[in-house]
């Protein structure tokens, strides 16, 4: 059985948010790692260029 939970317009659109401020990071570094692969690149360069991507989320104020 499914229970539904009222939410407002409001609420709705910052759970949307949140899906897009949680996915933007992980599909950055997601493509960073795929095209370093496909560039036959070494798994320290995939891993050097993911923590670089993170810590510029981090220095932006992202948490």
């Amino acid at each position: 059985m499914v229970v539904a939970i009222p939410i407002s317009r409001a609420e709705r659109c910052q759970l949307l948010l949140l899906l897009v401020w949680i996915n933007y990071p992980v599909a950055v570094i997601g493509s960073i790692v795929i095209w370093s692969l496909s560039q036959n690149f070494g798994n320290g360069v995939v891993w050097f260029l993911a923590w670089q991507v993170i810590s510029i989320f981090a220095a932006l104020g992202v948490k």
